[in-house]
């Protein structure tokens, strides 16, 4: 067998191997994907957050150690094959979906924490264990848009934070210029102001801390009302407003690209040809497409020797165009020589001088038999040995003389430079 045939074979194995293992990684990533799985999955974490926080009662926890140490231990391994099943069977798309990396991550920081961290800093491990909590959110759907939502959202929230920051700051300080000494629990500081207008913006006990000012004088209280309904409205309504209709933009734009993409996935309704041909009104209703095939008898052998044989064939069909190319190649070098470069140009002069002759021969010879000197036509037809007068055919024939002016070139090409000549001259002399 030649080096091809093996390679061949080697390929048809090859792609064998692929095609099972990836029909294997489609049925194990359907498995771990399975409804009924991923339920299971969400009563795993929800049981971790019960587990953890049951433990927060000393006695619980004491009484029972050695039942949680083994929840805890089941739960870890459950979790580490659903994420190991994935990373293993899609690998590559694994990566794509956020959830999988976080889950990944978690599962790490726990198993390394379990690892080294000691047994007297079982906070820190429990602290851990409670991120998982997190996952319950990749559950739900609606979790998840509304998650999208706030991380699209988030650039566009920080500036409005940063501004509502700066007008923070800035009536902060304007409440201890005006009110530091009148009113010191609400703006005795800056840090003590801040907070007052921090419960402003909330709209929660500002009322409060606008009665501390009815012992003071009257342009006072003016000012403090104004102070408290410019604050209020600017950041209070304004920004909060601002705050909550970045958040709806999002959120309907998360839910037209979902339902897009839920249409784009939604595969199509199948219909069969037979169905398309009966309610189709045609003339041809009767025909039915052609069942027959001969596939049937195809086994992996036969198969495999037409895939070589195929392949055979479009590898002599790749070598044959090599070749042309060489051969083209060669011809241009041969074209290029200086000799036949000089050949070439001599050639064009005599098949050049031929036709100047022949067109004027030809053109005097219909002049003198337009004048009705027939037979002295002829004679010089004959003699310039365009015609042949032993042969009625040549004399009388369709295209005598047309036939007779192309050998005569032909004759005159394939003759050297001084025959050339003489049988020029002898035409000329004839003529």
């Amino acid at each position: 067998m030649s080096s091809f045939a093996l390679f061949s074979l080697f390929s048809s194995h090859l792609q064998t191997i692929y095609a099972a293992e990836k029909y294997i990684s489609a049925v194990f990533l359907s498995i771990v994907e399975h409804p009924i799985i991923r339920f299971l999955i969400f009563i795993t974490v929800l049981l971790n957050c019960v587990i953890i926080g049951v433990q927060t009662d000393p006695m619980i926890a004491k009484d029972n150690a050695t039942v949680f140490l083994v929840l805890e231990r089941i739960i870890f391994v459950i979790l580490i094959s659903e994420v190991s099943s994935k990373l293993i069977f899609s690998f590559r798309t694994f990566w794509m979906d956020r959830w999988n990396i976080m889950d990944l991550l978690i599962n790490l920081v726990v198993m390394v924490a379990y690892t080294f961290v000691p047994p007297s800093q079982k906070s820190a491990i429990k602290l851990l264990r409670l991120l998982r909590s997190v996952r319950l959110f990749s559950f739900s759907e609606g979790f998840s848009k509304v998650l999208r939502n706030i991380i699209r959202s988030f650039s566009a929230l920080v500036n409005i934070f940063l501004l509502i920051t700066c007008f923070m700051v800035m009536f902060g300080l304007f409440g201890v210029m005006l009110f530091g000494e009148d009113v010191p629990s609400a703006f005795g500081t800056f840090p003590t102001a801040l907070y007052t207008l921090f419960k402003c913006l909330t709209l929660n006990g500002w009322v409060k801390h606008y009665y501390a000012f009815k012992g003071e004088d009257s342009a006072i209280i003016y000012i403090a009302l104004t102070y408290f309904v410019s604050f209020i409205f600017l950041c209070g309504f304004l920004f909060l407003s601002l705050f909550s209709s970045i958040i709806i933009i999002n959120q309907s734009a998360v839910v037209t690209e979902s339902t897009k993409a839920e249409k784009e996935d939604t595969p199509k309704k199948l219909i069969h040809v037979e169905e398309l041909m009966t309610e189709t009104s045609t003339s041809q209703q009767h025909q039915t497409p052609c069942h027959d095939s001969c596939m049937t008898n195809l086994t992996l052998e036969s198969f495999e020797n037409l895939v070589m044989l195929r392949r055979a064939i479009d590898q002599n069909e790749k070598e044959q165009e090599e070749l042309l190319q060489e051969l083209e190649r060669i011809v241009e070098e041969v074209r290029d020589l200086p000799i036949n470069k000089e050949k070439e140009v001599q050639a064009q002069k005599e098949r050049q001088l031929a036709n100047t002759i022949i067109d004027n021969l030809l053109t005097d010879i219909i002049a003198s038999g337009q004048a009705g000197d027939i037979v002295t036509t002829y004679i010089a037809l004959e003699e310039a040995n365009i015609l042949d007068s032993r042969s009625t055919a040549s004399v009388f024939g369709e295209g005598a003389v047309q036939r007779g002016i192309r050998r005569l070139s032909r004759s005159l090409l394939t003759e050297s430079e001084t025959g050339s000549q003489s049988s020029l001259q002898s035409v000329i002399s004839i003529h």
